[in-house]
């Protein structure tokens, strides 16, 4: 059986509340299987209220996507310079054991973003102390200031994807928490419907509600 999709599930639930809110004749059928008119209401703000968290968690992942993406295009731009700069330094201080475990030049980069991070942090919130030598290297001292202003911009922005991450999270949290309250809702309206209508297979059908052939 194919998944349904969220709008689906919505506006299933919007033809089926509406069209019994609206038809005097079904809302009296089933106001006598305590289906009356608050009730309804009562599906109708379940609806509405998916609609909304699923419009606000699409926003939500939108944000997150264009701050991962702008993020990126951040971190590409300093893995050029920390490279070349990485390059530099080794050749610099490669007889130096305390600069080079200072700079934390040894040894492969962290694949991971957060370690990777603080390895370049690490990095440019102390190369300042060595300028004259990076000179040497063809690294002025207002490139490694200007990169180093670059890494703290970095960083900000992965504070700000990590917060939109989980803005996105909490709220299809709460979407989800309410779809399965309406799934729940209409279950048992529909169960309500097939019994409160089942002389009435048109009107059945008027709510959406699938009514199977009868065998001859």
């Amino acid at each position: 059986m194919k998944k349904q999709s969220i709008t689906a599930e919505i506006e299933q639930a919007q033809v089926a509340i509406e069209n019994t809110m609206n038809q005097p004749e079904i809302q009296k059928k089933l106001a006598t299987y305590n289906y009356d008119r608050k009730k309804m209401l009562e599906g109708k703000g379940l609806y509405e209220t998916m609609r909304l968290l699923n419009n606000t968690k699409q926003d939500k992942y939108g944000k997150q996507y264009a701050s991962t993406d702008a993020l990126q295009v951040q971190m590409k731009e300093v893995k050029v310079r920390y490279r070349r700069h990485l390059k530099s330094a080794r050749l610099a201080f490669e007889d130096q054991r305390g600069v080079m475990e200072q700079l934390q030049l040894k040894g492969k980069r962290k694949p991971d973003t957060v370690g990777w991070l603080e390895q370049v942090y690490t990095f440019y919130s102390k190369i300042g102390e060595f300028t004259e030598q990076m000179s040497r290297y063809n690294v002025s001292p207002e490139e490694l200031s200007q990169t180093r202003a670059m890494v703290e911009a970095l960083y900000s922005a992965r504070q700000q994807q990590l917060q939109r991450k989980g803005d996105a999270q909490h709220a299809t949290e709460k979407r989800d928490q309410v779809r399965k309250e309406l799934k729940a809702w209409m279950s048992r309206f529909k169960k309500t419907a097939r019994l409160a209508l089942q002389d009435d297979p048109q009107l059945l059908e008027g709510l959406g509600i699938f009514v199977p052939s009868r065998k001859v």
